[in-house]
């Protein structure tokens, strides 16, 4: 009699993957790989361990890459006795690890400083010192995914969206607050032109008084697609069309929110069809070569708000590498966002101070060079 053949009954499901995931990890190794060409010797480091040195070793090494790479020692950060790390919860139970900078115990001004994809708080903590310059206190937070967050799926600002919400709510928790300004770039960036029209209720509630978006996109879809167009130009327009569909909804397949169509993630679908009225207005900024994100989808964004918020402003460079005009255009950016902080602040005194500190109208040979590609 022919023995049965057991077989084992398996009830494991093939692991679906996410593609945005996948490349934020890789985007952040080289990122971490780039940073640590730049971090402190291990004498430095080793004082640090033993406390003989208060700075954290984040500081330090954020320190030499302004001083070394940004070449702009202004935006060095000496001071790290204001620096206060935190952790909040998001609606959906997520931790999200965020860096308080108190550089103005007094003020009830803040911003929260959202980074981009495959950066880190820290990136964003730098990028805010007009608004320090300006008496703002900072809160800087990691994306989920990112930085010293709880993992979970990238989503291009779909769910990013409820990070920067945790963070404005939690200030008004624990601090006492005034206004609230938002700060992002790229992802950043979109998370805060996406939340002033998916919640224009909860800004209000919140005190969400303005918004500076540098380098963002009007949706994912819009994002993916011009990524194609400067980097896989051999995929053929309609096949990319087709390709990107895909992934977008396989990704939505992913999700476990139902409230998240990475579809109908778009800023301009919120206004038009919608008809949701922006909370806040919004300073957008953009190199017009920019090769990651469309410069067009800021005018789009712009020109639809225009109909419906009075305050809205934009500025756009002739060059740029995506998410570092800081870098490339400090002088240009920073009078930029401290013009609109005294505009939104009526506060041109502060500014004239902060102006006269960075000496943002006196200008060097490389700032000549800069102003005459602008």
């Amino acid at each position: 009699m022919a023995k049965k053949i057991k077989v084992k009954k398996t009830n494991k499901k093939k692991r679906k993957i996410s593609y945005i995931n996948v490349i934020r990890r890789i985007t952040g190794r080289i990122y971490l790989w780039l940073e640590n060409l730049l971090k402190p010797n291990w004498v430095t480091r080793l004082r640090i361990k033993k406390g003989k040195l208060d700075i954290p070793l984040e500081l330090v090494k954020m320190n030499r890459i302004m001083n070394w790479w940004y070449k702009r020692p202004e935006l060095k950060i000496s001071d790290a006795k204001p620096l206060e790390h935190v952790t909040f919860k998001t609606k959906d139970d997520l931790n999200i690890s965020g860096v308080i900078y108190r550089g103005n115990p007094n003020s009830k001004k803040w911003v929260v400083a959202c980074h981009w994809f495959g950066g880190h708080k820290y990136w964003a903590l730098y990028n805010t010192i007009m608004f320090r310059k300006m008496g703002y206190n900072v809160l800087a937070i990691d994306f989920r995914g990112h930085g010293e967050s709880d993992n979970d799926l990238t989503s291009m600002g779909a769910r990013e969206v409820y990070d920067v919400m945790s963070a404005i709510q939690y200030l008004n928790d624990k601090e006492k607050v005034d206004q609230i300004a938002l700060y992002g770039i790229s992802m950043g960036a979109f998370s805060i032109s996406y939340l002033s029209v998916m919640d224009p209720e909860f800004c209000h509630k919140n005190k969400v008084k303005f918004g500076i978006c540098d380098s963002a996109y009007e949706s994912i879809f819009t994002l993916l697609h011009h990524v194609r167009d400067k980097h896989l130009i051999v995929i053929p327009k309609r096949k990319a069309r087709q390709q990107i569909i895909k992934i977008m909804e396989h990704h939505n397949r992913l999700e476990t929110n139902p409230d998240i169509d990475w579809f109908a993630t778009s800023v301009i679908t919120k206004i038009k069809l919608e008809h949701k009225k922006p909370a806040f207005p919004i300073l957008f900024m953009h190199a017009q070569n920019d090769k990651v994100t469309n410069p067009i989808d800021s005018y789009r964004v712009f020109a639809e708000r225009a109909k419906l918020i009075e305050g809205d402003d934009i500025w756009t460079f002739k060059y740029g590498t995506h998410a570092l005009m800081t870098k490339e255009h400090f002088k240009e950016v920073e009078r930029h966002i401290g013009e609109y902080i005294a505009v939104m602040d009526d506060n041109n005194i502060q500014y004239e101070a902060a102006e006269s500190e960075l000496q943002l109208t006196v200008k060097d040979k490389r700032d000549q060079k800069e102003d005459s590609l602008l």
